[in-house]
């Protein structure tokens, strides 16, 4: 083959090469130009843009040395370019990270230069250092120019962090100081005015037993005149009857008897309006007593004078009457002490229930003084996330700018240090000679064996020091140590922590201390209040009868009815579209509410007890005393979810109990996604009842707590004697395959939401429960995102086909599009119009307190439970087979007619199998008409009948019939 035809067909070859990188080019140029032109938006390139911004080995090996270190350099500067531009690491559109782009061109480069190496023949040593130590000086004041410029932009971008970021430690410094002594400022003086109430209690109740007691001594005093007064009469009758026959010493006895009970009536001191009538009446008797008793006495005398003989009143015995009046004194001191220890202890609970109101009303004042402060500590708060979020978004290019900076000026030299030669030889001697293009072979050869007397270094000797300077460069971005000038977090981690620590114990104090309802007493009310109280000053007291009250009266005071406050809710605000969280009447007209029931069991009450390893947030209503029922609730819900069953087991004779589950509401959240399986959870339930000090009676489960109830009582069944599960049926169980492995292979790419539950780096595989990196995936980020909005949809979407759902006027761009690709949870669910009333079982300070909650925990906690759901399935197997495959407790299913779980497990058919194939005494199964997912707020009447139905019928643990009802 003539020499001009392979030379031909070289330069061929490298000229197609050289227009694709020139394309190539122009694709840079456009990503740049737009990187450029869309500042802070959101930038997306084409498919040509982004396979640009990355090295193909496959142009690159074509081309001349000098041409592949020029693209490399070319596709390294535009990279960096439109990193630099939008301050991160990667460029937006999929393109590579710029410390990728460098690296990949090296790999390339040092394979291209390898091929190139093979046909220079031996290396001379001298050559190649003087080569080296030129291409490395050459180099030197290009990349400290370079590093220089790259300093500087990494300093105008740091600068500004760290100066807020110092500006952020100080005010979050001052920000927990203030707030934890406004926080725990609250509790010492609640209980200040607490022991001040209980002190004026003591004294109102030694001033009302004075007050009464003086009362009933001047009473009885007075009836003991009147009883003396009565005989004194009827012994002046008696010896009147027999007007002939004188009986001088009859009426003096009775003129004398009568003065001693007129000077004991003026003696006695009394009070109140009842007693001086009775005074004023006794002394017109006993004045009309002593004026018969002269003129008697005289009638007498006048007849002795006429020589009628004299005699006396023989055998007086007071009439019936005053005997009965005498004998009934005991009972009625019997009858005052009753009444006044009604009257103390009404007056007690009166007293307590003004102390309550009087604490909690100043508990809420200081914790609404503590809001404010809370304000400001949660906008610091927020501020240090939108920190660590610019921080994150520039810490990579920070690390990198630098690096990059310098490699990419060292590229750029090799490329020029490689030309060279070459354009030596081009413009040389052996290049014009006549023929000297046919030799282009015999040329090649000579550029890889001997040295060029034109050039200051032979093309081979280049070419080795250029390979060295690339794997020195591919070294050294290996070994980037990344975060070495970034943003450093420094002590601001440890500040937000124990911000939101202060945070969570102001939110504690909202639960704890809400605003108290505007309730105004009616001015009969107050009246009622001064008597009870006692008279005040210049005040006389209401009439009293100088009687003795009747056998089995209470007396003037009435037992105190004061309802107790309501459940607590977050705060909202006042007017006219403000709902309320008003309880509602059952079908049979029946009160609902639980405030109601709450006197005769007792209030509700929130306390945090330390229970293993975690400090648990409990509800609980009842005696302790009486058999312990606790309710666990499910996702996403806290222990609110049981205020219509708490006050009706109460009221039953049953201490309820309602934990926050671990990961919710007022409970740790533990942050070993290992620690949310159904052992750990069980050990933890095992805990609090060793806490309380109590045997489990019944476990009560809905949703997430239903498969508790499957899980914890086939791990735990001595613990857990009756089990009662709502919602979810069993048939996790019976599955052949870990559930989410099941759904994962079922669903394919489309979406489901347990799926999605256990996504981390890739939708469908099992969550990393073991991996301590494994912490959060995209379902709790996207919920954490508006924990509002998620919550009312994923609640309306339980409830889709019941009555009140679908009166809601609802939005119609939902996500319909089955492929997880097309987003997340949220879209997918349904969202009521703009101002659609909210159903009556979820008003808005309902769905305000669960809000809040999870504003508070946060989802991760919750979703924890997903992630371990295969690894709960596999830990029942082996006590399920030990039963025969079986739950062996007396346990009742509860579930709504159009609950979406019973409808996605195959219906009530379906799951009526699944609980008759599983349970062993099935007590029941019980589906509640126009009801969805929510049954505990959604028919807490029905809900509450068919429970307490099954606790009651347990008691002796007996087998039963397992009819399946319809309420």
């Amino acid at each position: 083959m003539p020499d001009s035809i392979l030379s031909a067909a070289l330069l061929d070859r490298s000229v197609a090469a050289l227009g694709i990188c020139k394309r190539r080019a122009r694709h840079r140029i456009r990503a740049l130009l737009q990187t450029q032109i869309c500042q802070g938006g959101e930038l997306v390139f084409n498919r040509q843009m982004r396979r640009s911004l990355s090295v193909d080995h496959g142009v690159l090996i074509r081309l001349t040395t000098e041409d592949a270190v020029r693209e490399v350099s070319n596709l390294l500067l535009t990279s960096w370019s439109i990193a630099a531009a939008r301050r991160s690491a990667s460029s937006a559109g999929g393109a590579s990270t710029t410390l990728q782009a460098l690296q990949s061109g090296l790999h390339s480069l040092k394979r291209k230069l390898h091929v190139e190496l093979y046909a220079t023949g031996k290396s001379t040593q001298p050559q190649d250092s003087a080569a080296l130590a030129a291409l490395v000086a050459s180099g030197e004041e290009a990349a400290t120019k370079a590093v220089e410029r790259a300093a500087a932009a990494r300093d105008k971008v740091l600068k500004p962090l760290e100066q807020e970021h110092t500006a952020l430690i100080s005010e979050s410094k001052a920000a927990t100081t203030a707030l934890k002594a406004a926080v725990e400022k609250v509790q010492p003086e609640v209980d200040a005015i607490k022991r001040k109430h209980q002190d004026e209690a003591k004294q109102a109740e030694e001033k009302l037993r004075e007050e009464r007691k003086q009362k009933h001594e001047q009473t009885v005093a007075l009836h003991k005149i009147a009883i003396s007064t009565q005989i004194e009469k009827e012994r002046l009758e008696a010896g009147l009857v027999d007007k002939s026959r004188p009986k001088v010493a009859c009426y003096k006895k009775v003129f004398a008897n009568v003065k001693e009970l007129q000077q004991e009536l003026k003696d006695l001191e009394v009070s109140g309006t009842a007693n001086r009538k009775s005074q004023g009446i006794l002394q017109h008797t006993l004045r009309a007593l002593e004026s018969r008793a002269v003129k008697a006495e005289s009638d007498a005398k006048a007849k002795v004078l006429f020589g009628e003989e004299e005699q006396d009143v023989k055998d007086f015995k007071p009439s019936a009457q005053v005997l009965k009046k005498q004998e009934k004194s005991v009972e009625q001191e019997e009858q005052f002490q009753v009444q006044l220890e009604s009257e103390v202890h009404s007056l007690r609970a009166d007293l307590e229930a003004k102390a309550s109101r009087e604490a909690g009303s100043l508990g809420a004042q200081l914790r609404r003084e503590a809001e404010e402060l809370g304000q400001a500590a949660a906008s610091v708060e927020r501020r240090i996330v939108s920190w660590q979020e610019r921080a994150d978004a520039v810490r990579q290019w920070l690390a990198e700018v630098v690096p990059v900076a310098k490699s990419a000026s060292r590229i750029v030299t090799a490329a020029d240090f490689v030309k060279a030669p070459l354009v030596s030889i081009w413009h040389g001697p052996t290049w014009s000679k006549p023929g000297g293009a046919a030799n282009a072979v015999t040329l090649i050869l000579c550029w890889c064996t001997a040295a060029l007397p034109e050039s200051a270094h032979a093309y081979g000797a280049c070419l080795r020091a250029v390979a060295k300077q690339v794997i020195s460069l591919l070294s050294e971005a290996e070994n980037v140590a990344r975060g070495a000038s970034s943003p450093r977090e420094g002590d601001l981690a440890p500040h937000l922590q124990r911000l939101k620590s202060t945070l969570k114990a102001l939110g504690e104090l909202r639960v704890t201390f809400p605003d108290p309802p505007d309730v105004r007493s009616s001015p009969s009310a107050a009246k009622g209040r001064k008597r009870l109280y006692g008279r005040e000053d210049g005040e006389e007291d209401d009439a009293e009868s100088t009687e003795a009250p009747k056998a089995g009266s209470q007396g003037s005071r009435k037992n105190s009815i004061s309802s107790p406050p309501p459940l607590p809710l977050s705060s909202v605000e006042g007017g006219e579209d403000a709902e309320t969280d008003t309880p509602r009447e059952d079908s049979e007209g029946r009160s609902c509410d639980p405030s109601s029931r709450a006197m005769a069991s007792g209030e509700l009450r929130l306390r945090v007890l330390q229970v293993g390893d975690l400090r648990m947030r409990v509800a609980e209503q009842g005696d302790p005393a009486n058999p312990l029922v606790l309710l666990i609730h499910g996702w996403p819900e806290c222990w609110f979810s049981w205020r219509w069953q708490l006050p009706a087991l109460a009221e039953a004779g049953y201490y309820a109990v309602a934990p926050d589950m671990p990961g919710y509401g007022g409970t740790d959240s533990p942050k070993e996604v290992a620690r949310y399986d159904s052992r750990s959870i069980g050990q933890d339930l095992l805990s609090l009842l060793g806490a309380l000090g109590k045997d489990c009676y019944a476990l009560v489960g809905h949703d997430w707590g239903a498969l508790h109830v499957w899980f914890i009582g086939s791990l735990f069944p001595e613990a857990f004697p009756r089990l009662c599960a709502m919602s979810v049926p069993p048939q996790i169980l019976h599955g052949q395959q870990p559930p989410v492995v099941e759904l994962a292979a079922r669903h394919g790419p489309n979406f489901n939401y347990i799926v999605y539950h256990n996504e981390y780096t890739r939708y469908g595989e099992s969550w990393p429960v073991h991996d301590p990196s494994a912490v959060s995936g995209p379902a709790d980020q996207e919920y954490d995102a508006d924990p509002e909005n998620f919550l009312l949809r994923i609640y309306l979407s339980g409830s889709l086909g019941t009555s009140e759902v679908k009166a809601i006027p609802l939005e119609a761009d939902r996500n319909t599009d089955l492929k997880r690709s097309s987003g997340g949870c949220r879209t997918r669910l349904p969202q009521p119009v703009r101002g659609a009333p909210l159903p009556s079982w979820l008003p808005r300070p309902a769905l305000d307190r669960f809000a809040d909650e999870f504003r508070k925990s946060g989802f991760r906690g919750g979703l924890n439970y997903y992630r371990c759901l295969d690894r709960n399935w596999a830990q029942v197997q082996e006590p399920l087979e030990k039963r025969g495959r079986k739950v062996l407790q007396p346990l009742l299913f509860i579930a709504g007619e159009l609950d979406t779980v019973i409808h996605t497990n195959g219906g009530m058919e379906a799951s009526t199998a699944a609980l008759r194939k599983t349970c062993a005494d099935l007590r029941g199964i019980v589906y509640i008409p126009d009801c969805g997912h929510w049954n505990t707020q959604e028919k807490p009447h029905e809900t509450n009948v068919a429970l307490l139905g099954f606790v009651d019928s347990t008691k002796d643990l007996g087998r039963g019939p397992a009819p399946t009802s319809r309420l």
